[in-house]
C-alpha cells in the first residue's frame, strides 16, 4: 500500500495523501487532502476498461488513479454491469 501512495505522491507533488481505505470491493480508494482516487493495480482483471477510463486521474506504472468524481463511479458501474449509469457519469466528465 506504501508503495501506491508514493507513486500518487509522485504524479500528484503539490498534494499530501490523507488517508487510504480498502474498499468493499477489494480496491483502495486514496483521499488526498484535495481530491480522492480509486486504485486499479495494473494485473487486475478490469485493469484495461479502468486505464480507458482514467482521463482526469492518474496512470503510473503500478496502475491507474481514477478520480472521485466521475472515473471512480463510472468503473464501479462498469463493474456492476450497469452500463446507463457508466455513460452518464461519462457523460458528466466530457462537460465538466
Amino acid at each position: 500500500m506504501q508503495s501506491i501512495t508514493q507513486e500518487l505522491k509522485s504524479l500528484r507533488p503539490h498534494d499530501g495523501i490523507n488517508g487510504v481505505e480498502t474498499l468493499s470491493n477489494g480496491y483502495q480508494f486514496i483521499e488526498t487532502y484535495g481530491h480522492g482516487y480509486l486504485f486499479v493495480p495494473i494485473n487486475d482483471t478490469h485493469y484495461q476498461e479502468a486505464k480507458k477510463l482514467c482521463r482526469y486521474g492518474y496512470r503510473g506504472r503500478l496502475g491507474v488513479y481514477l478520480e472521485e468524481d466521475a472515473e471512480a463511479p463510472a468503473f464501479v458501474a462498469l463493474l456492476e454491469g450497469d452500463a446507463t449509469k457508466m455513460e452518464c457519469y461519462l457523460a458528466f466528465v466530457d462537460n465538466f
